[in-house]
């Protein structure tokens, strides 16, 4: 009788305290291992954008390293070639000879050097001659319609082309601005104490420098999403860990299930814990 008493006690019990308990750690573990995942997921999505990005990044940066290497290399040349002359023509015999050494000083300056090698020389910017690039850029630019029309008066008359033009050589625009804007004598010899230093070649490189730089930025920011995904699957371990002791004292019908219980309660809150401290993805 006691026995049967016992079973219809259990049986009109609305429900077992220690399956409720279990139930709500199983349940909570659960949340708590697909909170893990979703997190180490984002962060992995983050990490794999990082490094393509950091990829990117380089390659452009490389790329521009490379050009200004050639323009500081281009610089150089252009000084020494320059300086060459001016020596020439410093012992030319003649006359002659040094304007020659003199004007080819002159070009390779203000026609074969970048405008930062110019300006870190110290020489006049006002003689300066920009790139055809810049030019380039420049006459790609649309020209403005023409004001006249077909139905207008007509332009004067052009004059003739046989009629032979003896000034045409001297009043040439290219020729004229090649005058104009050959350096003085004597900024070309001072120009001889003049260096292209360590100043000069941080700033021709600091665009490329500054691109490695991003791009390093980038690669640690990957490096760092890949220790949180990390840090997240661990999580998830031991959130499945307090899983398995949880559902291990459902088969014990001894005291001895509160002990499992308490060990997959006190992993769960560990891991929940450590969960909560560490960075979540936005």
């Amino acid at each position: 009788m006691g026995m049967m008493d016992k079973e219809k006690d259990e049986d009109s019990k609305p429900f077992d305290k220690f399956e409720l308990a279990t139930a709500i750690l199983l349940g909570l573990a659960a949340i708590g291992a697909a909170l893990a995942a979703q997190q180490g997921g984002q962060w992995g999505g983050k990490q794999l954008e990082a490094f393509s990005a950091a990829n990117t990044l380089t390659t452009k940066a490389a790329t521009q390293y490379t050009e200004d290497t050639v323009d500081i290399n281009a610089d150089y040349a252009a000084v020494a070639a320059a300086k060459d002359h001016i020596l020439q023509a410093r012992d030319a015999d003649s006359p002659k000879d040094r304007e020659r050494h003199l004007d080819m000083a002159s070009y390779q300056y203000t026609h074969q050097m970048n405008e930062l090698g110019y300006k870190a020389m110290e020489l006049p910017t006002d003689y300066y001659i920009e790139d055809e690039d810049d030019k380039a850029d420049d006459a790609a630019k649309p020209a403005a319609e023409p004001a006249a029309t077909a139905d207008s008066e007509p332009a004067a008359a052009e004059p003739d082309a046989a009629e032979p033009d003896e000034h045409a050589e001297a009043e040439t625009p290219e020729a004229t601005a090649a005058l104009e804007r050959d350096l003085p004598d004597e900024v070309l010899f001072a120009s001889l104490k003049t260096e292209l230093d360590e100043e000069y070649v941080d700033k021709a490189l600091a665009k490329g420098t500054q691109m490695f730089a991003d791009a390093d930025k980038r690669f640690e920011e990957g490096r760092a999403a890949n220790e949180n995904g990390d840090k997240f699957d661990l999580v998830g371990v031991f959130y499945t860990v307090a899983l398995f002791f949880a559902g291990l004292g459902l088969v014990f019908k001894s005291t001895a299930k509160w002990g499992f219980f308490m060990a997959g309660t006190v992993i769960f809150l560990g891991a929940s814990i450590y969960l909560a401290m560490l960075p979540w993805t936005g």
